[in-house]
């Protein structure tokens, strides 16, 4: 009796348990209050659960909610002076997380992906900036609101100025 083939399955079924185990106790550490131990066990994994896109967010579920509401906007410059406008969906490879939250060192790749989506050999892509545009969000009223305060507030949270190995 050939017993390769149940050695094998049992050893994916070791990987497997071992990797859900991992990401459970990922998850109970990254959602637990911040100390050392937290800090030295979710740090060193946080970049690989944010390449997969593995990490959690509980925002729906908090006790507080958010006290601003924003948009945001790419402005991508070219070599001859032109600026094109990102909004969604490209946009959204810079806000899936929120600007609330710290995953800013992803930003660079996707500002460079985003410059090799554009890229004519003609017309290159010459920087990217990210803006957000904000209003602070009051407590619920009463009375129904007729219309919301406009995004009064601006901040700059990327800039990005393309070299020319970003295009390779």
């Amino acid at each position: 009796m050939d017993t390769s083939i149940g050695l094998s399955n049992r050893k994916v079924q070791t990987v497997i348990l071992a990797l859900v185990s991992l990401y459970f106790a990922y998850l109970v550490a990254y959602l637990s209050p911040d100390c050392q131990l937290r800090s030295r066990f979710v740090n060193p994994l946080l970049p690989y659960f944010l390449y997969w896109d593995l990490d959690q967010r509980w925002c729906l579920f908090a006790p507080t909610f958010r006290k601003w509401n924003y948009h945001s906007v790419a402005t991508m410059t070219f070599e001859d002076g032109t600026k094109m406008m990102l909004k969604h969906p490209w946009i959204r490879l810079f806000t899936v997380y929120g600007l609330d939250n710290g995953y800013k060192e992803l930003w660079p790749d996707r500002a460079r992906h985003c410059g090799r989506k554009y890229c004519d050999r003609t017309n290159r892509p010459t920087s990217l900036s990210l803006n957000y545009f904000w209003s602070e969000i009051a407590p619920p009223p009463i009375q129904p609101v007729g219309a919301y305060p406009p995004h009064s507030h601006y901040s700059s949270a990327l800039f990005y100025r393309y070299a020319p190995e970003d295009f390779q």
